[in-house]
């Protein structure tokens, strides 16, 4: 190599890695509450089980390379991934004339991919003082590529303006909500009482 040229290394990676889940969620299993004192009751799970549960799985890849110039005094260190979720055990709402109030799904399919770069450099160097300077930049985008064939949006949470939710083409914690009604110009409307008035119906095509 070069005089000038340092250092350089190339690396890859992939990863698969199964997470588990609670106890007792193939089959249906019973609660026990105290009744009284000395009675005890017992309750049937309101979830349907499922009993082909199968354990979330992430598969993660990665590449990157360390390059170094003029005897370690500039060196860029640059890194890509990607990391898909699939196989998330989730619940999904049911009719209550079931007698249960959801079941057990495996389903989605969530990606995170984005790049880093790491660039150093040291200005200055003597035998007394040294100055090193670093630069980090990273990127990441999270994408719902696939949800459940029953399920395009699945709730996260919610109160009385906003819900947070995960759906098939957005971001996984995307917030909807009623937004402000407005005049063309863009200034809020407001009611007597100078409180901001919102749209009539939930905006669930544009997140906050």
């Amino acid at each position: 190599m070069p005089e000038w040229w340092s250092f350089a290394k190339l690396r890859a990676s992939y990863a698969e890695v199964g997470n588990d889940t609670d106890p007792y969620r193939l089959t249906t299993t019973y609660g026990i509450w105290n009744l009284t004192s000395d009675v005890k009751g017992s309750e049937v799970n309101s979830t349907i089980p499922l009993s082909t549960l199968k354990p979330e799985t992430i598969k993660s890849s990665e590449a990157g390379f360390d390059i170094r110039f003029l005897d370690n005094r500039i060196g860029l260190d640059f890194t890509w991934y990607k990391k898909n979720a699939t196989n998330q055990i989730l619940t999904l709402p049911i009719s209550s004339t079931t007698g249960k109030s959801s079941r057990l799904i495996n389903a989605g399919n969530i990606e995170n991919k984005g790049v880093e770069f790491i660039l150093t450099g040291t200005p200055v160097k003597t035998h007394d003082f040294e100055w090193n300077v670093t630069i980090n930049y990273s990127k990441n985008k999270n994408k719902i590529i696939e949800l459940h064939p029953e399920l395009s949006t699945y709730e996260l949470g919610s109160t009385s303006f906003v819900k947070v939710v995960a759906r098939e083409g957005g971001s996984y914690g995307d917030i909807i909500g009623y937004r402000y009604q407005r005049v063309e110009q863009g200034r809020k409307i407001v009611d007597s009482e100078g409180l901001p008035l919102l749209e009539a119906n939930m905006d669930t095509e544009n997140p906050i």
